[in-house]
Formats: C-alpha cells, sequence, structure tokens
C-alpha cells in the first residue's frame, strides 16, 4: 500500500492507465480508509502546527459572497491608506494628485470573462517569513561586484510576480522605517493600460544588414526616460505608444533627466518602478518577438539601473535602497553585463500558503474541531494526523495545477470555486469513523475532504516546466 499511495501524490492525470487505476482505488471507501494514514511523501513547507487537545482556533465555517466582499474591502482600503500617507504628494508628479488616477495604473489581470482583476483588491496568502524574504530580495542593496543592478522576478504563468511587488513592498513599510512609492508600468496584459514602443526606426546598420547594436542601445537610453515621464504623468490614454527617436540625446542627458525623474518620484522617501512584462515592450500588441528589440531593453535598464543608483539609500536601519528598479516577466531576462555592466539579481516569488487558504477558504480542514460528530467520540491525536495529511495534499493541490497558484485563487476561476465547494460539501458530512488499519475515530467529514483532496490533485494539470526553466527561484522547494 505504500506504493498506492505514493502513485496518489505524482500520477499527473487520472486518464492516464496507471492513473486511471489509482483513481479507481480512491473511489473505493474501504480503499480510501486504508489510504488516509500512509506516511506523508515530504513535509511541507512549513510544518502545520499541532493543535492542543480538545482546544482549537475559532474560525468561521464558510465563506459567504458578503464575506468575500468584506476581504475586498479591506484590501482596498489598506491600498489607499498606503496611498494617502506614501504616495499622494500634490506637489509632486501628477500621478500622485488623486486616488483615482494612480489607482488606475495600479496592476490589473484581464479575465476569460467578466471584469478585470484588481490584484491590489485580492487576498494574498502567503507567510510573514515569505514576505519578509521577499523585502529582503526586492530590496537588496548594491550587488557584490559593486555595479548598478536590476531585480527580475521570474517564475511560470500565473504564480503571482505581478502581484507580490506591491504586497512586498506594503510590507517593507511595516516593518522598515522608510516610505516607498510604488510605480507600475505594464507592457501587456493590463486592461488595456499598457506602454508599447514601435520598432518600425529601429536603428539598423544599412550596409551590413544587421540591427545597429549601438544605436539600438542609444534609443533605449532616450525611451527610458519618456517611458518614466509618461508614467508620472499619465494622461487618460490607456494604450501609450512610443515612437523610438532616430536622433536621440546623449547617455548623459538621459541618465540626468532619469535621475531627476527617479528623485522627485522618492521624493522624500524611496522609489520602486515596476516594469511588468518588459520584455515585450517592443513587441506590439502581437506574440512575435523583434529581432534586435533585446539591445533597446538593455540600453533602457542601463539608464534606469545607473539613475537609481544615483539616488543612493535611505536611512532606515535595513539601508533600503532609495531607488529599484525591478522587472516581471515568465522567462529569464536580457543580459545586461555584455552591454551595459548592469548585474542581474533574481527575487524569489512566495508560494501560496495552504494554511492561511485553508483558514479564509476551507476552515473545518484547519480546525476539524468544527465537523459536526453527531455525538460520536473522536480521538485528537488521529485527527490532528489527518488534518496535516490534508492540508499537505492541499498545498500540492494549489500550486501544481493549471489555474492554482496566486492568480487562481485570485481569479477564483469556476474550476477552483467548484474545487473549494466540493472539499467543503465533504467537511460537512456528519458522524465519525474509523479508517482501516487505524483504532481511532476521525471526523467522517475530515477523512471524506482527504480524499477528494487527493482525487482532485490527481485530476490536476501539473506544470513540470517551472522547476526545470527556474529551480533557484522555487522557494516552495
Amino acid at each position: 500500500m505504500h506504493r498506492a499511495g505514493t502513485l496518489i501524490f505524482i500520477v499527473p492525470a487520472v486518464g492516464t492507465k496507471v492513473g486511471g487505476l489509482v483513481h479507481a482505488l480512491w473511489c473505493s471507501k474501504s480503499s480510501r480508509k486504508e489510504l488516509l494514514f500512509l506516511p506523508p511523501r515530504r513535509l511541507p513547507r512549513h510544518a502545520p502546527q499541532p493543535l492542543s487537545r480538545g482546544c482549537f482556533p475559532c474560525l468561521e465555517w464558510s465563506r459567504s459572497p458578503l464575506a468575500h466582499r468584506q476581504d475586498r474591502d479591506a484590501n482596498i482600503a489598506k491600498t489607499r491608506k498606503y496611498f494617502d500617507v506614501t504616495v499622494k504628494n500634490e506637489t509632486g508628479p501628477t500621478l500622485f494628485h488623486t486616488w483615482e488616477g494612480y489607482e488606475a495604473h495600479l496592476p490589473r489581470r484581464e479575465a476569460s470573462s467578466g471584469p478585470a482583476l484588481d490584484l491590489y483588491a485580492c487576498n494574498y496568502y502567503v507567510t510573514e517569513a515569505d514576505l519578509d524574504v521577499l523585502v529582503s530580495d526586492m530590496f537588496h542593496g548594491m550587488s557584490s561586484s559593486g555595479r548598478p543592478h536590476i531585480k527580475h522576478a521570474v517564475h511560470g504563468s500565473g504564480q503571482g510576480k505581478t502581484a507580490c511587488v506591491l504586497q512586498g513592498i506594503l510590507h517593507a513599510e511595516r516593518t522598515r522605517d522608510v516610505r516607498i512609492r510604488y510605480i507600475h508600468l505594464a507592457f501587456h496584459n493590463n486592461n488595456g493600460r499598457t506602454f508599447k514602443a514601435s520598432a518600425v526606426n529601429l536603428k539598423r546598420d544599412d550596409i551590413q544588414g544587421v540591427i545597429d547594436i549601438q544605436g539600438a542601445n542609444k534609443q533605449g537610453h532616450a525611451l527610458a526616460v519618456e517611458l518614466l515621464r509618461a508614467a508620472l504623468n499619465p494622461d487618460e490614454n490607456g494604450e501609450k505608444a512610443f515612437k523610438l527617436q532616430d536622433d536621440p540625446p546623449s547617455y548623459d542627458e538621459c541618465l540626468k533627466d532619469a535621475t531627476q525623474l527617479l528623485r522627485d518620484a522618492a521624493g522624500t522617501g524611496a522609489v520602486l518602478v515596476h516594469l511588468d512584462e518588459f520584455i515585450r515592450v517592443l513587441g506590439g500588441w502581437s506574440a512575435q518577438p523583434v529581432v534586435g528589440a533585446e539591445h533597446v531593453r538593455t540600453g533602457a535598464l542601463a539608464v534606469l539601473a545607473v539613475a537609481a543608483a544615483m539616488l543612493g539609500g535611505c536611512e532606515d536601519a535595513a539601508g533600503t535602497p532609495r531607488g529599484t528598479i525591478m522587472t516581471t516577466f515568465i522567462k529569464p531576462p536580457d543580459d545586461t553585463w555584455r552591454s551595459s555592466y548592469i548585474d542581474k539579481y533574481m527575487v524569489g516569488i512566495p508560494c501560496v500558503d495552504e494554511q492561511r487558504y485553508a483558514e479564509v477558504k476551507m476552515p473545518q480542514l484547519l480546525d476539524p474541531s468544527q465537523c459536526e460528530l453527531a455525538g460520536d467520540a473522536i480521538n485528537t491525536a488521529a485527527t490532528e494526523k489527518l488534518r496535516q495529511k490534508g492540508l499537505i495534499i492541499l498545498r500540492d493541490c494549489l500550486v501544481y495545477n493549471q489555474y492554482g497558484g496566486l492568480a487562481g485563487l485570485q481569479i477564483g476561476s469556476p474550476k477552483l470555486v467548484e474545487f473549494e465547494e466540493r472539499i467543503n460539501a465533504r467537511l460537512a458530512e456528519p458522524g465519525a469513523e474509523t479508517p482501516a488499519g487505524c483504532s481511532q475515530s476521525v471526523p467522517a467529514g475530515l477523512a471524506a475532504a482527504v480524499s477528494a483532496l487527493a482525487g482532485s490533485c490527481m485530476g490536476f494539470t501539473w506544470d513540470w516546466n517551472v522547476p526545470e526553466t527556474c529551480p533557484t527561484l522555487q522557494k516552495c522547494s
């Protein structure tokens, strides 16, 4: 039975021959009872804390639409307070004048149906420890080489790259004595509010018939200033288009302008400029890559990195840099070292935390004492063991599927809602049962929920590419 238990956790799809056999085992209540108490294949990233005997935390049984609305309102109020305390400055760039103007440029994600998702209004299911690491990465000081650097957050699609940046800033303000203004520039998938540059007049060597690398770098220098100026002085046009300059200003002039713009944006505190999917800046509105676009991007990043470094550091104990430039994308960034001697510093993306998620979405899984026992007695130790196993499986369900991770939880896709309703329906089953191979009784609802969780994991589409593409960024490994 150990072998069967292992298969349950790693089979990628029920449709496979082996997966179908294991799924059939789980459909049998007797088989399910025998498998429930097998040793887990590994410990979770943060081992669930045992609950004391007869004492469980008081959590609500389910989440009503009103509760979800209250969560959203609370998250909006938190971001609005951040704007009022940190961002608003009547003497600074126009982006900071009103909440309406600032809120319009915060990150969004376009949903397959319905309105766009305001990422700042969504719950963020990560631990305080992971937020601490995120802040340390985001606001890391000078690189070991002493050169200016760009922060890069790289992870698979839907894993919370964009959402984590503002959350990292909010956590930094709670834990550091510093004010950090957040400037978001989206180059794709932001409900129409995007920045794009045309590659029509990208510098080329007509004699050789290739890209003029030095000329493209200079165009990138000028583009960096234009992007900053447009971001800090927005208009009503959602899609901001730029044309690469045929005769761009000198590097020194571009650096001077970019530094002044960042200094104005930082005010007496700090500023973080988030280049969301910056690799698409010259991609137009199609998915086709533009030959030579990388030279424009590296030129722009060179100016931004040096300008941010020239702002120096804050006076807080952690030495938070006054200027930070950060990109987010699903693929590794351009090589900026060879062309501009700018270092890359990789930022780890926090994984969704199963306990925080369960607290909101499946409170009976986190607190089995709320299960309806119908007068039956249960063993606390056995129940705790089963609860921990359920949380381990839940974590896999949330991370390793095509609509999971932070994006799936925020968007609330229909499949994910069905998954939550199915598990909560199992948790509502009354009475107690004694699984095969165990002499102690546990809540029947908890046993049924753990069974349903394992079955759900088998049917999900697992994303095997993320660990292979970026193994060093897998904070949850």
